[in-house]
C-alpha cells in the first residue's frame, strides 16, 4: 500500500481506465471503496463515459448522485426492441389489440418512454456533456415498440450547450401523433454549436439543414451563436437505411415532416410507403456545402440503400455512400443473410464478412464509432482524446473470429447457395465491385459481370456462370 500511496493521482487514473475496460464496472466499484484518495481518483472514471442500456435506465434514474453530474463528458443510451411480458406467445394478439399497441404502444414501451423523459431532467445537470448517443438495436419483430419524436425532443431540448456531438439512430422506430413534434427543428436548433452529427430516424425533412433565427422558448437554451463565433460543424453523417420490420418499400427514410396528412398516415399506418427524403436531403446538403454555411465541413455523408432486382439474380444489392463535398457516389454491393445474422460488403479492394451493422457502419466511412466501454464516439474525437482518456480505445468492428467468419461463409453458402464465390473460383475473375460515380443521384443497378466466354443461368440458388460450349 505504501507504494501505491507515492504513485502520481494520474497514474493512479490511467489505471483505473484500465481497469474500467478490462473488468467493467464492477472493478472499479471495489477501488472506490478501499480509501479516500482512490475514490477521489477513481469518480471521474466511473462517470465520464455513461453507457446505458434498457434495463440500467431505472436504476441510474434512482441511484444517480447529482454532485458527480459535472464528470459526464459522454452519454450513450443504447435500447432494443421490446417483446411483450409474456414472451413471444404474446405477438398472436387479436387485431384489434395489435392496432391499439401500435397506435400507442406496448406497455413495456410506455415504462420506458416515461423513464426516458424522467433522464432528461438528469442530462440537464451533465453541464460539461459533450457527446450524446441514442440508439435502437432491433433484436426481434416485435408489436407495439416505438418511441414518440416528442420523447426523442425532449432528450435533445435537455443537452447543454457544452454538447457539440449528436447522434440520433432509431432505425425508423420512431413516430409522432399528428403534428405534436417536428423533429427537424429540435435539431435544428442546436447545429450552430455542434460539431459533429448523425442521424438516422423515420422521417426527416430539409428544415433540419436551415440556419435557425434566434428563438427564445420556456426551458430551452438559445442555441445561436455569440458574437464573432462561426459555425463549428466538421462532419455530417445522414442514413436513409431503416431496418425496421415493414415491408421492403418503407425501409427508408420518409419526407413527411411536420405534414399533418402524411403524419397521420406514417402514425397510424406504418406500412404506407411515403416519398423517400434522400433527394430533397441531398440536394439540401449540397446547397450548404456550396455556400459555405459552415467553414469547417470537410465531411458530409448520405448514405442510402438500393435494392436488389428480384427478377435478376445478377443484380446485387447496394449501399450508396454520396459524398456530398467531393460530389461522387460510392455504390458497394452487399448481400444478406436470410436471418439478418450475417452479411457480406464489397469496397473498393476488400471484402467484409461480418454483422449487419458492422457493414453497415463500414459503408457509412466510419465516422462514429463504438469504444471498448460502450460508448459511442466520432472518430474525430476517440482519435483526439484515446492519448488522454484510454476509455476512447476504438472496439474493433471489421474483422470477426474464426469461428464466427466460418459460420457466416457456412450460412451463405448452405442457406443461400452463395454464387457469387463459386462464380468467381470458376473464372478466376473478380466479378462484383464497388463503383464510383460522379454525383449524387446515381442509382444505376450493380450488376455481376458476365466474362467473354462464359453464359450465365439461374439456378435453384441464384445466378450462376458456366463456360459457353463452342461447337
Amino acid at each position: 500500500m505504501d507504494i501505491l500511496s507515492r504513485l502520481p493521482q494520474e497514474i493512479v487514473r490511467n489505471i483505473f481506465i484500465q481497469l474500467k475496460i478490462s473488468a467493467g464496472l464492477a472493478g472499479l466499484l471495489s477501488c472506490l471503496l478501499s480509501c479516500r484518495r482512490w475514490h477521489h481518483a477513481a469518480l471521474p472514471v466511473l462517470y465520464r463515459d455513461i453507457v446505458l442500456a434498457n434495463p440500467d435506465i431505472p436504476i441510474f434514474l434512482e441511484r444517480f448522485n447529482h454532485d458527480h453530474a459535472c464528470f459526464a463528458r459522454s452519454l450513450s443510451i443504447c435500447l432494443e426492441t421490446i417483446v411483450p411480458a409474456k414472451g413471444l406467445e404474446r405477438l398472436f394478439f387479436p387485431v384489434e389489440d395489435v392496432e391499439t399497441m401500435r397506435k400507442y404502444g406496448s406497455f413495456e414501451s410506455q415504462q420506458l418512454w416515461s423513464q426516458l423523459q424522467a433522464l432528461g431532467a438528469k442530462i440537464r445537470r451533465m453541464k460539461n456533456l459533450s457527446t450524446f448517443s441514442l440508439n435502437v438495436f432491433p433484436k426481434l419483430a416485435t408489436i407495439g415498440f416505438w418511441i414518440p419524436r416528442t420523447v426523442i425532443a425532449q432528450l435533445i431540448d435537455s443537452l447543454s450547450l457544452t454538447c457539440v456531438n449528436v447522434e440520433i439512430d432509431t432505425r425508423g422506430y420512431d413516430f409522432s401523433p399528428p403534428s405534436k413534434c417536428h423533429l427537424c427543428e429540435h435539431i435544428q436548433q442546436r447545429l450552430p454549436r455542434l460539431q459533429h452529427l448523425r442521424l438516422r430516424v423515420n422521417s426527416l425533412c430539409p428544415t433540419l439543414l436551415e440556419r435557425p433565427s434566434v428563438v427564445e422558448s420556456e426551458g430551452r437554451e438559445t442555441m445561436e451563436p455569440g458574437a464573432g463565433s462561426s459555425p463549428s460543424l466538421r462532419t455530417i453523417v445522414i442514413n436513409c437505411n431503416l431496418h425496421t420490420y415493414f415491408p421492403p418499400a418503407a425501409n427508408h427514410t420518409r419526407l413527411c415532416c411536420n405534414n399533418p396528412a402524411t403524419d397521420k398516415i406514417l402514425f397510424y399506418d406504418s406500412f404506407v410507403d411515403m416519398k423517400q427524403a434522400r433527394i430533397p436531403l441531398t440536394e439540401a446538403l449540397k446547397s450548404i456545402v456550396d455556400q459555405s454555411v459552415y467553414p469547417m465541413l470537410h465531411r458530409v455523408i448520405l448514405l442510402d440503400y438500393q435494392s436488389r432486382d428480384i427478377y435478376d439474380a445478377a443484380v446485387y444489392a447496394a449501399y450508396n455512400q454520396r459524398n456530398i463535398i467531393d460530389n461522387v457516389t460510392l455504390s458497394m454491393p452487399f448481400i444478406m443473410s436470410p436471418l439478418h445474422a450475417a452479411a457480406i460488403l464489397r469496397m473498393p479492394g476488400r471484402e467484409i464478412i461480418s454483422h449487419l451493422w458492422i457493414t453497415e457502419a463500414l459503408a457509412e466511412g466510419g465516422l462514429w464509432k463504438d469504444s471498448m466501454i460502450g460508448s459511442r464516439l466520432p472518430n474525430e474525437v476517440m482519435a483526439r482524446d484515446i492519448s488522454e482518456f484510454g476509455a476512447c480505445v476504438e472496439k474493433d468492428l471489421e474483422t470477426p473470429s474464426r469461428e464466427n467468419r466460418e459460420l457466416f461463409e457456412t450460412t451463405f453458402i448452405q442457406r443461400r447457395g452463395f454464387c457469387l464465390w463459386e462464380n468467381e473460383s470458376a473464372t478466376g475473375l473478380k466479378l462484383l465491385d464497388a463503383m464510383k460515380r460522379e454525383g449524387l443521384t446515381d442509382t444505376t443497378p450493380i450488376r455481376e459481370i458476365t466474362p467473354a466466354g462464359w453464359v450465365r443461368y439461374v439456378s435453384d440458388y441464384g445466378s450462376r456462370l458456366k463456360a459457353q460450349v463452342t461447337e
